[in-house]
């Protein structure tokens, strides 16, 4: 959309028939036009130039900056080490921003620290050093105000500059607290800016030892700057047991000295969870900084990450109910929460338990059904044996019950006088032969812990195994071991539960229960090796849970893993302990494409698609959704039973259908036919909005606008209210047919919505595409100070949005400051390394600043990830063009050439 069009004023809203109609009426819209409305959606009306606000057209000509404006072309800023949440250096902030200094400060005083404080936070020196020198305007005596200038421009190598505040700030308040912290700050002007930038290449490339060394080199000295401190300790936190313990004392003493530094308490909430034994503080602090806004979206990221990490236990268990309960209808959380709920459970327990209870309370048909799943899964549960035995004695079936006591004795010789005791043959005249006498049911203290182990009452439970192990027979007295060592698991207790199953398997060497129970409390310790040596020796069989669990210790490995093969090669080891882990197989899956070996993931893809089970199923049906695969997505999920197939498989089914039937008749555009038979299909009734939207994609990727309109319009007026789900949904198709335009009118008004997380975040990132797009489309234009308030404002309430990184990176490439824009592009890369747009616009900064071999690598990178792009193809021929390689220019020119033609006859020839 050219610029001008930005103030130009939009078709009626009063085509759309939705609420918001309310708020967004025509004469607004005609009244601020698109670039108003933009500043609307980013909740603050100073975003309108003046020249937009009065309904001119923009200059051609970037207006003269305002004072400390770094957007003017011009000699290149110094190095600026702009890096993001999980990247680089972010100055710390000196002192609490809330309190005044001795003089008092006015109200916008108070503003313009907290603002500079804020960018600070954010890495944007420029921006803080502006709020500063605002202040300074003020209160120039302000010791608070100097002494965060000093950090500010220190850390962002403006070494004279710092020098001068800093000498201001001695002659103003000589003994101040201020001056000692302002001192330390400017130790960062001494740090080798190449060898930083060494480091953290090292670290990308997986080798953290070298890296700290060349940090440490970098510094010179062994003593961390503060503004260094999150990316250094963080790396070095993921080495050995030592390094983790020295990373977290380094990084809790500069969160001591900088109390209200938001990013370090993220980074050292992170840095907990990466161990076991720290693991749950580490989660407590991220529930915390998750719901506040400076660290809402990462700090949510890594308590997830942090809950898939989580052993199994009752511990994993309540930590995931807390997270499932704030954010629900999370796939992979379920899948989690499930595993680390029934892992190391006999397989029969719950159905026997239930069995037990329903016994309890004569709903005679509700116990036999349990007792006999629990005997489907193992014949030899003697305990189900007993309590089949106790149901057909009251249900007066003489020889069903003693059949089944001889099977049970047979089994467990040395239990046949809990046995009896339990059928009440003690109280039966002529003892075990006699008469088959209704007797009278006796629940043994062994019987009744075990239930109360089910109701998860442990303390009731222990009580009741005391007895057994204090006045039962020897065999009881055995049991009851074992559900005391069963305690102690449950509880965490691993000491106790290895001491308590060792002492059983003395008493019971075959006891499969006693075999189990050792072997998932070694397990629980990550004493697999000693494990497996158990299982060998016993000859026992560990349920299937237990080696999905060790798979999923090694899904979580690779995730964690940096190196590429490295993580392949723990997920193939995943794959090798649990074969039918769907999972594992989608990870390795997609770490092949990305790596460009096609062949042995296409391969891998059959196989798992080939599979009958409901998650392997899903697993094939979410990786060709992530390629558009619509009609193999349609396959898939089909194939699983309609009652196997919850919220997300049934909305992903719906999508993929109806996708599927809108490109077969965008085969035939532009055809008035075909038109007509999308528009119809826009105007059926969809509360979702994905039938219209799938029509507003395909009239866009056809260039047909106006009609991509009139589809949004038509699934909009279908006769009920659009949802916001709906409005969310025809926003973001019309934002990809380029009709922003519509797509803001849309989204007008939801900034104070309520919403559910997911929502939220799809709002935030519509809204950030728009913003991102009109700042491209201004510095394009040459109007650098438009796009940089542009961008700068929407950074503001949404500071780690990749989207708007990028587009402020390509505007500080498209002014002239190649290397900050650089900074930029390679920090949000750090964080998202499969992420297109950041590699392209890496890509892009390396070749304006002529580093051929990085441009080459991420070029190379891009390449594989998205083979099919044009773009990068032609990135490629003006590298090898720079380097003199025309051989390689000239190939990648054809390649580029081959693959338009090719994306042309699709086109033409669309699900044919």
């Amino acid at each position: 959309m050219p610029v001008d069009l930005l103030v130009k004023a939009s078709p009626c809203l009063d085509a759309w028939d939705f609420p918001a109609r309310a708020v967004w009426n025509s004469t607004l819209w005609r009244r601020v036009g698109a670039a108003g409305l933009l500043a609307l959606l980013l909740g603050h009306s100073a975003l309108v130039p003046p020249a937009l606000a009065q309904g001119s057209p923009p200059s051609t000509m970037p207006p003269a900056s305002p004072p400390g404006n770094t957007l003017t072309p011009g000699p290149p800023m110094p190095a600026t080490p702009l890096y993001g949440q999980d990247g680089g250096p972010a100055p710390p902030v000196i002192g609490a921003p809330g309190s005044p200094p001795a003089g008092g400060r006015d109200t916008a005083t108070s503003l313009l620290l907290d603002q500079a404080s804020y960018w600070q936070a954010q890495n944007r020196p420029e921006a803080a050093l502006q709020s500063l020198e605002r202040l300074l305007r003020i209160q120039p005596n302000d010791t608070r105000a100097l002494a965060m200038a000093v950090q500010v421009a220190a850390s962002a190598g403006e070494t004279e500059q710092a020098a001068a505040y800093l000498a201001r700030l001695n002659a103003i308040a000589p003994n101040s607290p201020d001056v000692a912290r302002a001192q330390s700050a400017m130790r960062v002007t001494g740090v080798d800016q190449s060898g930083i930038a060494e480091a953290r290449r090292l670290v990308q490339a997986g080798r953290g030892a070298e890296a700290l060394q060349a940090y440490r080199t970098a510094f010179g000295s062994n003593e961390v700057p503060d503004a260094f401190a999150v990316e250094y300790y963080q790396t070095q936190a993921g080495l050995s047991a030592d390094d983790f313990r020295e990373a977290r004392r380094g990084l809790s003493a500069a969160l001591a000295r900088q109390p209200d530094n938001a990013r370090m308490k993220l980074a050292l909430a992170q840095v907990l969870t990466f161990r076991e034994t720290t693991r749950a503080q580490g989660i407590e602090e991220l529930q915390v900084l998750a719901r506040q806004p400076q660290t809402a979206t990462a700090a949510r990221t890594a308590w997830r990450q942090a809950l898939l990490w989580l052993g199994p236990g009752g511990e994993a268990t309540a930590a995931i109910e807390v997270y499932r309960a704030a954010y629900p209808g999370d796939a992979e959380i379920e899948a989690r929460y499930n595993e680390v709920r029934t892992f190391g459970q006999d397989p029969t327990y719950e159905f026997r338990q239930g069995a037990f209870e329903a016994l309890n309370a004569k709903r005679f048909a509700e116990a036999e059904a349990g007792f006999g799943a629990a005997l489907a899964k193992n014949p030899e549960d003697v305990d189900s044996i007993l309590g089949m035995a106790i149901l057909r004695r009251l249900q007066k079936r003489d020889a069903d019950w003693k059949a089944l006591m001889q099977r049970g004795v047979a089994l467990a010789p040395d239990r046949e006088s809990e046995f009896r005791r339990a059928l009440g043959l003690d109280t039966v005249a002529g003892g075990p032969g006699g008469g088959g006498g209704t007797g009278r049911i006796v629940m043994t203290p062994n019987m009744l812990a075990r239930q109360a182990i089910q109701r998860e009452r442990y303390d009731e439970a222990e009580r009741q195994a005391q007895r057994s192990l204090q006045r039962g027979s020897e065999a009881e007295r055995a049991e009851a071991t074992i559900i005391l060592a069963q305690i102690a698991l449950q509880r965490g207790q691993w000491t106790a539960a290895e001491e308590g199953f060792r002492e059983a398997l003395r008493r019971r060497p075959n006891s499969r229960e006693a075999q189990g129970g050792l072997y998932t409390t070694l397990e629980r310790q990550g004493r697999s090796a000693e494990a497996d040596a158990l299982a060998q020796a016993t000859g026992f069989v560990p349920p299937r849970g237990f080696a999905q669990a060790r798979s999923a210790g090694f899904r979580q490995a690779a995730e964690r893993e940096g190196n590429p093969a490295r993580a392949i090669a723990l997920l193939r080891q995943a794959i090798q302990v649990a074969p039918e882990d769907a999972w594992a197989m989608h990870d390795l899956i997609r770490l092949l494409r990305l790596q460009g070996e096609t062949a042995e993931a296409d391969s891998l893809e059959r196989d798992l698609a080939a599979r009958s089970d409901r998650e392997s199923l899903f697993a094939a049906a979410l990786l060709a959704q992530s390629e558009e695969r619509d009609r193999d997505v349609v396959d898939r999920v089909s194939r699983i039973p309609a009652g196997q197939r919850n919220a997300d498989l049934r909305k992903m089914l719906e999508g993929a259908t109806i996708r599927v039937e809108v490109t077969q008749w965008e085969a035939q555009l532009p055809s008035p036919a075909a038109t007509r038979s999308l528009l119809a299909i826009a105007a059926r009734p969809d509360a979702t909005g994905q039938t219209g939207a799938a029509v507003v994609r395909a009239f866009g990727r056809q260039r047909m606008g106006r009609e991509a309109i009139a589809a949004a319009r038509t699934a909009a007026n279908t006769g009920r209210t659009l949802s916001l789900e709906a409005r969310l949904a025809l926003a973001g198709a019309l934002l990809e047919a380029k009709q922003r335009e519509d797509a803001a009118t849309l989204m007008a008004g939801l900034e104070n919505a309520q919403m559910t997380a997911e929502e939220r975040e799809q709002y935030m990132g519509m809204r950030a595409s728009l913003i991102a797009v009109t700042a491209d489309e201004y510095s394009e234009a040459g109007q650098y100070a438009q796009a940089n308030q542009l961008l700068l404002q929407a950074l503001q309430t949404d500071p780690d949005r990749a989207g708007l990184l990028l587009a402020l990176a390509r505007l500080r490439l498209q002014s002239g400051y190649r290397q900050e824009g650089q900074q930029i592009a390679e920090s949000v890369l750090a964080r998202e390394p499969n992420r297109l747009e950041a590699i392209m616009t890496a890509g892009e900064a390396a070749l304006q600043m002529r580093h051929w071999q990085r441009a080459d690598e991420l070029i190379s990178f891009g390449q594989r990830q998205a083979p099919s792009n044009v773009q990068l193809y032609m990135m490629e021929s003006r590298s090898a063009r720079s380097q003199s390689d025309t051989r390689r220019a000239q190939r990648a020119l054809t390649m580029a050439q081959r693959l338009r033609i090719g994306q042309l006859q699709q086109q033409s020839s669309i699900a044919r």
